[in-house]
């Protein structure tokens, strides 16, 4: 793509310098996804910062560089066909209110499953993480495939009655951003592009955490998986290999015989 752009291989090999980079950030990110527009961005933006003599990325630069604004990230570029293997799985939803988004004491999360995507009806289903406490019904996908938009709708139905309608836009990296509701603001993430553990949560430095946040019994739950996994993985390791079997009796007095 590069090449048929008109760059020469010099800088061909620069761009693949900076984006694979030790001290690049998202390198796990680019190992474990891919290369996101994102990743393009940020080597074009530090470029940028260090012809114009600035430390930080503004909103005039932005205005400026429209192809490299923050808002320009193209996560939201979504095909028919990836939409089962995004949309399947387990999703842990994080919720704070609009009036105190910085307030990690008055947010808190839950977890949902989202299944049974049919490609032909762009339906789902789903229910709570913790079985009973709620289902997920008419679950849809809007597709603009135009634009590579997906946009999600689907109802919490609680056994109280209450009925809770969602909407989002769907992201490639396992992600969706809900419209603002009841005055709080809510996002999910895909609990397999997270941290196994608490502890590998908190150490991957990225918002991950949170989506456990005021949910304790989830956490918990994780956290003693994750033990489980990696006592499975130590036993695995440490686990000498079983000795040859002995050669049967008859075996050995018709060697002795020769």
């Amino acid at each position: 793509m590069a090449k048929r752009s008109g760059w020469e291989d010099m800088g061909i090999e620069d761009l693949g310098s900076a984006l694979f980079s030790e001290g690049n950030k998202r390198l796990r990110k680019i190992a474990k996804d891919g290369v996101l527009w994102e990743d393009i961005q940020t080597v074009f933006r530090c470029a940028v910062q260090e012809l114009a003599g600035v430390p930080e990325w503004t909103e005039t630069m932005d205005k400026t560089w429209p192809p490299l604004a923050r808002a320009v990230t193209l996560r939201r570029k979504v095909s028919r066909d990836q939409l089962s293997q995004i949309l399947d799985g387990e999703w842990r939803v994080h919720c704070v209110p609009e009036n105190k988004p910085d307030d990690p004491d008055a947010a808190f999360s839950y977890g949902i499953v989202l299944s049974d995507f049919d490609k032909e009806a762009l339906s789902f289903m789903g229910r709570s993480e913790a079985e009973g406490k709620y289902v997920i019904n008419d679950g849809k996908v809007e597709m603009d495939d135009v634009r590579g938009f997906a946009r999600l709708t689907y109802t919490e139905e609680w056994p109280n009655g209450i009925k809770d309608k969602v909407q989002a836009w769907l992201e490639m990296d396992g992600e969706f951003k809900c419209d603002m509701a009841g005055g709080y603001l809510s996002c999910a993430r895909r609990v397999d592009t997270m941290g196994l553990s608490s502890k590998l949560r908190v150490k991957a430095k990225d918002d991950s955490e949170k989506f456990f946040r005021g949910d304790k019994d989830a956490a918990y739950r994780r956290d003693a998986f994750a033990a489980e996994q990696h006592a499975v993985a130590v036993a695995e390791v440490a686990e000498p290999s079983a000795p040859p079997a002995a050669p049967p009796a008859a075996a050995l007095a018709a060697a002795g015989a020769q």
